[in-house]
This record gives C-alpha cells, structure tokens and sequence, in this order.
C-alpha cells in the first residue's frame, strides 16, 4: 500500500515537473525549442540535481507530450509553421499534460495517456501517434490513446476511426469499441462504431476480434477484404453497457474499399438506420427517423459527403419514403403509407 505522505510528495513532485516543462517551453516554436535565461536553466537543473524522482518525473511528462502530435488537418505531418501558428496553444497542451502526470499517482512513470481527442459534425483530423499509427477521424468521434511499455491501445469512445497501424509484436495494438477488441496483425483497417453495431473493415493484414464474452465466443480472425459487424444489443439501464451478439464475417467489396480510402460513402443492403448515423456525423442540421420501418428500409448506394443533399433528395425514388425538410435543414424520413385499396359495390 502507498503510503498517504509519499503520494503527496510524489504529486508535489509531478507538479513541479509540469511547471517546469511548461516555462521551458518556448511557446512560439512548440516542443523541443527551449528559452535560453541562462539563471532559469541553473535553477533547473539544480531541481533535476535535488532528487532521483525530479528526473524521472520530468521525463515522464516529456515522453507524454511525445506520445501523440497532432497532424495537420488532412494530412499526416506537423509542419513547423503551422506549430508557429499555434503557438498559443502550446500552454494549454503543457497544463494538460500536468493533468496526466498528477493522475499518475505513485510514480507510475512510462505509462502515456491522452484523453478526449475528439472532433466536431463535419471535421476530419489525422494525427500521428508516438509509435508511427497514424488514425484518422471522422466527423464527431472521439477517441482516447493509452499507451505503456508492453501494450498500445486506442478506445474509440464514438464515431468513426481509421488505422494505419506500425506493426509490433513485442507491444500489440489493439481497438477498443462498444465492448469489442480488435487486435492488429499488421493491418490498416476501419472502425465504425454505431447505434446499434461496430463495424470493422480490414483494408490491409489481418485483425483478431476479441467477443466481450470470451468464455462462450472464440477470437474470430479477419484477413484484408474481409469486415466484421457486432450487432449491440440496448442496454437495460444508462449506466449499464450495451451487450453484443456473436462477431459475423463477411466479404468486403473491392469498391468498398476504395471507397473507405477516398472517404465515399458506400453501401450494400445497409439498413438506413445505420447510414443516417453516419450521415449525422458531417451532416450539421441532421437527420431524424420518424419510424422504425423506415429506419429498417436497406438501400445500396455510393455518394460523397459533399453530396448528401442530392442522396436525402432522391430517398423517395429508390425507396417507400417520405422526407421533409425544415427551414434549418433539418430533415425527417419516413416510411411511405401503403396505398389503400377501396372496393365499390354494386350501384
């Protein structure tokens, strides 16, 4: 057990270590370029000098701010100017950093977290882990990174995810959605993560998905061109979690897959349910279902985002629907009435 004196101490230390790395941290080149007062340096190293842990937490904090670097919108790199550009942010990212060093506790010093990496309805972001993954965002998903020595993972808290995953068998990188575990092989793949179902599309190598329910469902492995979907099942209560069905394989189109790398929406007998979710995602007035038999409608369809007006527009053409549109954008579907059929008698 820790001892409640030495913990204090400990977070005392870490706060300083947090303190220390955000004076020295030139806020117009971003991490790396440190200010040159010559006095402060002394002090600092004397703090480093004063006690084993000064250094050790220090590094931790550096190491966290390493973990994960932005991209810039769209792409898969950090240019120096545009970290000049932001350079105003950097402080912010320092005291964020001092969050996670205090949660700490104890010293438990190589563990790498970052919470709540999120974006808005309509946003796209890349971002570069400290491992070389690169994961990109769909519209209003969240994702939070914890990394340690021995095991990487990413939980996808909602939304939208892609993973080019650098492949380390000695430190597994693994997915978790809506209760699910993907496990990489080596892969780049999607996943899509819903109302009711995660969706997993393995684009390149090979994933293993773990079933919550490990006693009664076996790993189930997916090779590239193959997806994955979990059906969930509501949970009983708000605090509850949502409960799976068995993981089911299926095919993954080849035009689906390009599909996914250019960013188009494409879909096979999906029910609409499951593309509005989607859709909600870069959609900003959103789209609401009116009834449950419109949302179980399945459609095939292939369209950029930029063009989601024209799909909702011609709904009613390919399928029994019925869309209104308010003022705002706001689009309610459906389901058409069945048209009644009236027998005259005799006159």
């Amino acid at each position: 057990m820790t001892d409640p004196d030495t913990a204090l101490d400990q977070d005392r230390i870490n706060e300083q270590a947090a303190d220390w790395f955000a004076r020295r941290l030139d806020r117009h080149e971003g991490p790396g370029r440190h200010l040159t007062d010559v006095k402060a340096e002394q002090a600092f190293a004397a703090w480093l000098q004063a006690d084993p842990r000064h250094r050790a937490a220090y590094r931790f904090i550096e190491r966290t701010a390493d973990d994960i670097t932005w991209a810039h919108p769209q792409s898969g790199y950090v240019p120096a100017a545009s970290r000049r550009a932001r350079g105003r942010a950097w402080p912010r990212f320092a005291a964020a950093v001092a969050g996670i060093a205090i949660l700490a506790g104890a010293g438990v010093y190589g563990a790498q977290a970052l919470n709540g990496i999120h974006t808005d309805v309509g946003e796209t972001r890349t971002l570069t882990l400290s491992d070389g993954t690169q994961v990109t965002l769909s519209g209003k998903s969240s994702i939070a990174v914890h990394f340690t020595g021995r095991q990487r993972q990413v939980v996808l808290n909602y939304g939208e995810a892609y993973f080019d995953v650098v492949h380390n068998a000695q430190r597994p990188f693994s997915v978790v959605a809506g209760g699910t575990e993907v496990r990489d092989v080596g892969t780049q793949f999607n996943v899509n993560m819903r109302q009711a179902s995660v969706e997993i599309s393995v684009l390149a190598g090979e994933i293993s998905v773990n079933h919550p329910d490990a006693r009664t469902q076996p790993v189930l492995d997916a090779h590239a061109g193959q997806r994955v979907r979990v059906a969930l099942i509501a949970a009983r209560s708000a605090a509850a979690p949502a409960a799976v069905r068995a993981p089911e394989l299926s095919a993954l189109a080849p035009q689906e897959a390009l599909a996914i790398r250019e960013g188009r929406q494409s879909y096979d007998q999906t029910r609409l349910v499951d593309i509005v979710d989607d859709i909600n995602r870069y959609y900003g007035p959103g789209i609401s279902l009116a009834d449950p038999t419109a949302g179980n409608q399945r459609l095939t369809a292939s369209f950029m985002p930029k063009d989601v007006n024209a799909f909702i527009a011609g709904l009613p053409e390919i399928a029994s629907l019925v869309v209104s549109q308010s003022d705002d954008g706001h689009v309610v579907i459906s389901s058409r009435p069945a048209p009644t059929s009236s027998k005259n008698g005799p006159a």
